[in-house]
Order: structure tokens, then sequence, then C-alpha cells
């Protein structure tokens, strides 16, 4: 039941030599190949061979093959990975392997890359409608239930040259980092001591150097070995001197040194963290233009808005899937992105995505996401995400509430939550003006088109069709 052994250098199915490892995950590996025959370069997916994961993959075949077949009816299919091939190896259920063509990193490396706070409004459009444009022919073409829309499973795909070169450099970028991202209304703590709303760096880089930062050593320790596994002392790491008025907070050669230690292990530029300590404009221009010798080939610090605009994105990983008609598990989806009718046990159908999808539509435009519940010492992080939901959207209806088959887990009789009294109602209109600085016109204008997409009735949801014709995405 564990991964295939597969090797660099390895050749697969008399075909596709093993370059390199992509990705590993609980499911399977991702390996990058080169396809001998065509002279090309694809992903390969070598699921476990455990049989609950054989029928995994099988199941995820089905649906691909169905992709496949659609698509030549519908273009819209396009906006799907589509499989080139699968084959099996020897193994005691037999390994399956999934063969794609290699695209780019994903819209989570894009936003973990990206200096500003959230991406350009422009491109943020665009990825929607090509992502609903996507679910669309998922729910009525291919009557399938995607069941994880989430910033990891959209991917990027440059269309000319230079931006294909450019993603296939960055291709790792999601490895070895943990990304923390936190939410629009994240609570230091529930109760009545505590702040309502975190404070937190605005940067975006902040997000992916947070675990780094927690671990960070005061500036004025000293250095131990641990700190410098391939740094070497800091007076030999090859990193550039930084200016007088760098050195701001006891030694700051030091901390970069540091930083620059803690970073390699995990992946995590330096500059990033950088980023995160500084609040002066003067030293932030500095660490920008030191940016092109540590990021190198850092995904968002290399792409200007105009290259964004010639990329497309591309729904990925069906491995959560089902049928609309024949779905295969109660719980689904990636927590922060998961529908109310989905956490509470109601029968799910295609408007789950739809309720991801804005999830994914607010991350994308602000940098953080919409819902990222936290367990507390009393509740649980079910709890506390319908709590985050109900704080939002407001309360929900009893005769949708008891309609619910898990609604006693949550509520009290008169339709109260039983372990969180105390909630903090919040606007989204007003969180994008507050917190993100939108306009308040920007603000109504998004939150017109996220609403929908949220409502708790999920037959009154928004489509993915209704929500491609909105006027907010549809204006440039």
């Amino acid at each position: 039941g564990d991964h295939c052994p597969v090797q660099e250098g390895e050749v697969l199915n008399t075909q596709y030599q093993v370059l390199h490892k992509l990705g590993c995950g609980t499911f399977a590996t991702v390996w990058l190949c080169q396809d001998m025959r065509r002279k090309k370069q694809v992903a390969v997916k070598v699921l476990k061979s455990r049989e609950g994961f054989a029928e995994t993959a099988q199941d995820e075949v089905a649906f691909l093959r169905c992709v496949s077949c659609m698509k030549k009816k519908d273009l819209a299919g396009e906006n799907i990975v589509c499989l080139l091939d699968d084959f099996r190896m020897i193994g005691e259920n037999g390994f399956h392997i999934l063969l794609w063509r290699v695209l780019g990193p994903s819209i989570r490396c894009l936003m973990g890359n990206y200096r500003a706070q959230g991406l350009p409004l422009p491109f943020v459009k665009k990825s929607l409608q090509q992502v609903l444009a996507g679910l669309h022919f998922l729910h009525k073409s291919c009557r399938i239930i995607h069941a994880d829309i989430k910033p990891e499973n959209i991917l990027l795909c440059g269309c000319s040259k230079r931006l294909q070169r450019l993603l296939m450099d960055t291709l790792d970028c999601d490895q070895g980092t943990e990304v923390r991202l936190k939410g629009a209304g994240e609570r230091e703590m529930r109760g009545s001591s505590t702040k309502h709303y975190s404070q937190y760096n605005t940067l975006q880089p902040a997000y992916a150097a947070e675990k780094t930062l927690l671990s960070l050593p005061n500036t004025n320790t000293r250095l131990d070995s641990r700190h410098l596994q391939k740094c070497g002392p800091a007076e030999s790491c090859d990193t550039p001197a930084l200016p007088s008025f760098l050195r701001f907070v006891g030694d700051f050669n030091e901390t970069f040194h540091i930083i620059f230690a803690l970073c390699s292990p995990v992946s995590i530029s330096p500059m990033t963290v950088l980023f995160c300590l500084s609040n002066s404009g003067a030293i932030r221009e500095y660490l920008i233009s030191l940016c092109p010798f540590h990021l190198g080939g850092d995904l968002g610090n290399q792409l200007e808005e105009s290259d964004l605009m010639s990329i497309e994105v591309k729904i990925a990983d069906l491995g959560s899937a089902c049928w609309t008609y024949k779905p295969f598990s109660k719980e689904i989806q990636t927590q922060p992105y998961r529908a109310l009718e989905v956490l509470l046990g109601l029968d799910y159908g295609t408007p789950a995505d739809i309720w991801s999808t804005a999830c994914l539509a607010f991350e994308m435009a602000t940098g953080e996401r919409l819902f990222d519940p936290q367990p507390g010492k009393y509740f649980s992080r079910d709890d506390d995400h319908v709590a985050c939901i109900i704080e939002l959207l407001g309360r929900i209806p009893p005769e949708i509430v008891f309609s619910w088959n898990k609604s006693t887990k949550f509520f009290s009789k008169p339709g109260a939550l039983l372990r969180l009294s105390r909630l903090f109602p919040r606007s989204l209109p007003g969180i994008l003006v507050d917190r993100h600085g939108w306009t308040p016109r920007e603000a109504a204008a998004f939150a017109a088109f996220l609403l929908p997409a949220l409502h708790y009735a999920p037959e009154r949801r928004a489509s993915a069709a209704q929500s491609l014709r909105h006027a907010w995405i549809a204006a440039p």
C-alpha cells in the first residue's frame, strides 16, 4: 500500500523517462517525465496501490475519460486538465499511472509569491471566468461535481513560449512550504477579552513565511550551529551586505543570516521573510531591489500584469470528484472552502462547487481566506466554521437549520449555536473597505457577485452560468 518506488532515470511503460519529483501527497506522487516517443515533457501521477486508492484511481480515470469525450462537443472542456494516457504497473493491487500535459504552478503558488495584497482584479476576473466555464462544463455536460475547488487545484498555463518557460521554472514552488492564510474574520481567540480581528502584516509574502517567523530566534542571541546548516558562518554567507540604515533592530546582518539558514531547509525565500519584517517604505524599496538576486524564479516577482493577462487557468485534480447522481462521500471539500450544506450533513450537489468558487474569488482578490475556522478549548473547528459563516452571512433561518441531518450537533432548539454564544457580525463590503482599502463602490460590486454564490439554500444559489453573466465579472 506504499507509494510506488519510482526512481529518477527510470523508464515507465517503455516510454516515459522520470526526470524528477514534482510533488507528493497522501494518495499519490507526481513526477516530471520525458515522453521519449513524442519528445515532450509530461506530468505523471502515480497513485498508491492499496485497494481503496486503486478504486479512487479507477473513478478518477472514469471522470477524466468523460471530460475528454465531452470536450469534443464543448470548447469549455479546455478549462479542465485533460488526461493524455493511463496505464497500470505491477504491484499488490497494481499502481495506476495517469499522464497529463505539463502545466505551470497553482494559483496558490502565484498568490504566495505575489508582492501585492491580492492579485490584480482584471486577472482575478479572467481566471474566474475560466473556472466558472469549466465548472459549467463539468456540471452540465459531464454531470460531475468537482468537490475540491481551491487555489491549489487551479493551475496556470502559459500561452507564449516565454510564459511557458517562466511557469516551468516555478513548478516546484508549492513544495516544502506549508502556506497558512489568515481568514477574513479570524480571531486570536473567541471571547470578550480579545479583539475580533487579528492584526498581521498586510504584505502577501507574510503568509508563506509565517511558519519560519514563528521560530525566528531573538536577534540578540548568539548564532547556533543549527541555524547555519547550509549557510556556514555569518561572514562567509554569500549574501549582499546591507546598508547601515537597515541595521535597525539588534544586529540586522546577523538576523539576515539566521533567516537565510532557517529558510533553506523549507524552501522559503529569505527575502519573503524580510518583506514581513519591514514596515519602512525605504527599507522595502531596498529589499525589492534585491529581489532578483534572492527570489530567482519566484513567479510573482517576474510576471508583469500584462503577463498575467496572457495566462490561462485550468481546473485540476478530479480525485475527489463524484457524479451528480452518485455522491461517494458525505464529507467533501477542503475545510475553508466547504459549503454549509456539506458542513451540516445535507445532501449536496453542484452548488457546493459554487460556494467554494466564491471563497476562491475572495481569496484571489484580497490575499486572505473568506473563512478560516480554528478549534478552541470548548468548540470544534466545525463549530467555529458555522459561526464564521453566520457572522458574515447572517442568521440561518430555522426552517433550513432543522432540515439538516447534523443540525442538533451545532444548534439548540431555538436555533442558537450550542457552544459559541458570542458572535461578531460583519459585512462583506465592510471587510473589503476596512481591511483591504477598497472603495465602497468596488466593495459593493464585488459583494454583489459573491453573495448569490453563498446563498444558504443550495437550490437558490447562483449557478456557474448565472455567475458568468454577473455584471461584476463581465466588466473590464
